[in-house]
C-alpha cells in the first residue's frame, strides 16, 4: 500500500489493485500492462515485497522474473526514493 499511495496513479487505480475487504492484492489486474513503465516497476516491487516470490505468472503461466535491476534502473528521483523507502518499510524489524 505503501508504494500504491506513492504513486498518483496507482492511487487512484488502488481500488482495483487491491482488495481491501479481503486483504489481497488483485495482481491479475498489476501486469496487465495498462500502467507505464516507471508504475510497472513499482508494482513489480509491490508485488515481491508483499508475496516475498521472485516472479509473476503471466496470463500464460509464465514467470516473470523480479529483478531489483531492472526495477530501479528505469526510476525517476522520485520514485526511486519511493522504491527504496518502500524496502526501509518492509524491512525494519
Amino acid at each position: 500500500m505503501y508504494i500504491v499511495s506513492g504513486n498518483e496513479t496507482l492511487f487512484a487505480n488502488r481500488h482495483s489493485l487491491i482488495n481491501y475487504k479481503e486483504r489481497e492484492i488483485n495482481s491479475e489486474v498489476w501486469f496487465t500492462g495498462s500502467f507505464s513503465g516507471g508504475e510497472q516497476r513499482l508494482l513489480q516491487l509491490a508485488f515481491n515485497l508483499f508475496t516475498n516470490l521472485p516472479y509473476y505468472l503471466t496470463e500464460g503461466d509464465q514467470k516473470e522474473y523480479i529483478s531489483p535491476l531492472e526495477i530501479f534502473a528505469g526510476l525517476d528521483d522520485y520514485h526511486y526514493r519511493l522504491a527504496k523507502n518502500a524496502l526501509d518499510v518492509r524491512l525494519r524489524v
